[in-house]
């Protein structure tokens, strides 16, 4: 029990960092991006976001397995129909995964007709922090690569939507 409040002490720490740290952005009046806090309508926690330019969309995070349908109706509603997903990090309530099924609410997207031309998920060298990390990698790749590109992550890297892009900062 103390291990995990200690783990629990430290990521509210740095959280909280997180949200003091200054960030840098930069845009340009030539860009058009729209951004849209996806609304999934379920008791569940999860956290999904659009960012759409120029034709092209980039969905972060997925939610949890609850929320696909709410989802679908979005992009149904903006008459979205590919998309690249970029995953923050591989816990259930941000890849709608299933405990039996790490790719359930991906295949959901696809079966629904929705595209994944990009799939972006965190460095394979956050496996030395979680022994299952590398597991839930495999199981993405082996699954996901007949239907998409897929992209690890490190920080440096630029992911671009239409003429939008940002950078990992971390």
């Amino acid at each position: 029990i103390m291990k995990k409040k200690f783990y629990s002490i430290v990521l509210l720490l740095t959280t909280f960092l997180f949200l003091l740290s200054p960030i840098t952005t930069y845009g340009s009046t030539q860009t058009e991006m729209n951004i849209y806090a996806i609304y999934l309508d379920s008791p569940d926690r999860g956290d999904c976001s659009l960012i759409e330019s120029k034709g092209h969309a980039l969905l972060i995070d997925i939610g949890a397995y609850s929320h696909i349908p709410a989802i679908l109706k979005q992009l149904k509603a903006l008459g979205i129909s590919h998309v690249d997903i970029c995953l923050t990090h591989l816990h259930p309530d941000h890849t709608a995964s299933l405990s039996n099924d790490a790719t359930a609410g991906l295949r959901q997207l696809i079966n629904y007709g929705i595209s994944i031309d990009n799939l972006y998920l965190p460095s394979k060298d956050f496996a030395i922090y979680s022994p299952r990390y590398q597991q839930k990698c495999e199981i993405i790749e082996n699954v996901m690569m007949a239907y998409t590109n897929i992209h690890y992550l490190t920080v440096g890297d630029t992911i671009t939507v239409g003429d939008a892009s940002g950078q990992v900062i971390g």
